[in-house]
């Protein structure tokens, strides 16, 4: 003899499966991320409800304590899991993803304004870009 799921029970079990995202992104910053960016990502995934992970090479970490963030070892290259599961677990994921992208270019113009400082100790047959010196053309 079988017995017959509730129809509510599947539902409620439905929707706390559509209320788990998970997407996969790169990190992108040379620096990876270090004390301030693990300081700002803990602080960002306060803001949401959503209980927020991260899963890197098979190990879970806290995306809100600034200690698990690092203790993750997000280098440059990493690629990472980042999990939220709760009510707002779609905008939250959003906004980890675009923290991530921010990263990245945060980085690329913290370089090139490093850089121009320095503009007047390059060779003058090299530029500035944002992006690895190179040979002007």
């Amino acid at each position: 003899m079988s017995t017959r799921i509730p129809d509510d029970s599947i539902t409620t079990f439905a929707a706390e499966v559509a209320q788990c995202v998970a997407r996969e992104v790169t990190v992108l910053n040379p620096y990876g991320v270090h004390i301030r960016p693990a300081a700002e990502l803990a602080g960002l995934a306060h803001r949401f409800q959503s209980s927020l992970h991260l899963v890197v090479d098979g190990r879970t970490y806290g995306a809100g304590v600034i200690i698990e963030v690092l203790a993750a070892n997000l280098r440059y290259g990493k690629r990472l899991t980042l999990v939220a599961e709760g009510d707002d677990a779609e905008g939250a994921i959003a906004a980890l993803e675009e923290f991530f992208g921010r990263l990245a270019r945060d980085q690329s113009e913290v370089q090139l304004v490093t850089l121009s400082r320095k503009r007047n100790s390059l060779p003058r047959d090299y530029v500035a870009t944002g992006e690895p010196l190179r040979k002007a053309a």
